[in-house]
């Protein structure tokens, strides 16, 4: 759709041009690579645009036509696994682009034009970045449909709709991608100020603040596990250090099929539960605990009928809530890879 819409714009643009005998030659062959654009011929529309631009060289629309027809050849290239080539191709139609906007620029009556032709060129810059990022993990497979998947999740997590990236997150593109992400190679796609979207083993997307390709600063860390027996999500938000959670965290988990939701509230050292927290159940009580490197602090043990020991973690004098282990480390999960 986007494609179509340059190819009318470009049209509109040819037909003011003077029939003047050099301008003739040019829109002969404008014309022809316009009719290749619209038949996705782009090896030949680059050879007509080309053509028309040895003979009207100052002709921002000749420009516009071959960055279209580039464009055009990466697609289809990316979309064959040829990484590398169509990254080139995506590179020359930026650079066909910003000619036609130099032109533009010192032309009367263009401002949307060249407005239309920044933004177009903007774009094109970030979805290399893109590419460039999913060839570097060599991940294979339709890389539109990987494109649209990151943006998709990135705007949900900024507008913190996390249901929404948790349905994205059960599609088939995502669980592909997931294959391609280890603990030595996450897929980090940053935007601007330093807030970016990474893709980690296990499943787990983190959005928010970075340093360099290292989590520093506020963040949101979400997976969902979802099958036949169990749908549960998972979402942490907090502070992270040196690429770890450290801080102050709130962790929610909602199991779907049980109806339950628990939430802990409290202080993560590297990612292991630290000091004082709050775990609050599915009746919304709140229990107040501790913890030391994430394990519970025991307050005092009893020891069951059966003769099993309890270990009782929270007591206020209206509810008490005990453990049968204690060994167990209690951590924002994903981080002990």
């Amino acid at each position: 759709m986007r494609m179509k819409k340059w190819i009318i714009a470009i049209c509109v643009a040819g037909v003011f041009l003077c029939a003047c005998s050099s301008q003739s030659r040019w829109q002969k062959q404008y014309d022809l690579g316009i009719q290749y654009l619209i038949d996705e011929n782009y090896e030949e529309a680059v050879v007509a645009f080309q053509a028309a631009i040895e003979v009207e060289p100052n002709q921002a629309e000749g420009y516009q036509g071959i960055g279209q027809a580039y464009q055009g050849q990466a697609q289809t290239l990316i979309a064959e696994n040829s990484w590398e080539e169509g990254l080139e191709y995506y590179r020359l139609a930026v650079q066909a682009y910003e000619t036609a906007a130099e032109l533009k620029s010192s032309a009367e009556n263009t401002e949307d034009e060249l407005d239309d032709l920044r933004a177009e060129i903007s774009k094109l810059e970030d979805e290399i970045e893109l590419l460039e990022i999913l060839n570097t993990n060599q991940v294979e497979g339709n890389a539109q449909d990987y494109l649209e998947l990151i943006e998709s999740v990135r705007q949900c997590c900024s507008a913190e709709d996390y249901d929404q990236v948790y349905e994205l997150m059960q599609g088939e593109t995502f669980l592909t991608l997931r294959n391609f992400c280890t603990k030595q190679k996450p897929l980090i796609v940053m935007g601007e100020d330093g807030i970016g979207l990474g893709f980690y083993v296990g499943g787990f997307v983190y959005y928010g603040e970075y340093s360099g390709q290292m989590r520093e600063g506020e963040g949101v860390w979400l997976r969902i596990i979802s099958d036949d027996q169990i749908e549960q999500q998972y979402l942490a938000q907090g502070s992270w250090e040196s690429d770890m959670p450290n801080g102050q965290f709130e962790v929610s988990i909602i199991d779907k099929q049980q109806d339950s939701r628990n939430k802990t509230v409290g202080t993560v050292i590297n990612g292991l539960w630290d000091g004082p927290a709050q775990e609050i159940g599915n009746d919304g009580y709140i229990y107040n605990v501790s913890f030391t490197m994430g394990k519970y602090d025991v307050l005092f043990t009893d020891v069951t009928t059966e003769g099993k020991t309890e270990y009782f973690i929270s007591a206020d004098g209206h509810r008490s809530r005990a453990v049968l282990n204690t060994e167990h480390i209690h951590r924002i999960e994903g981080t002990g890879y």
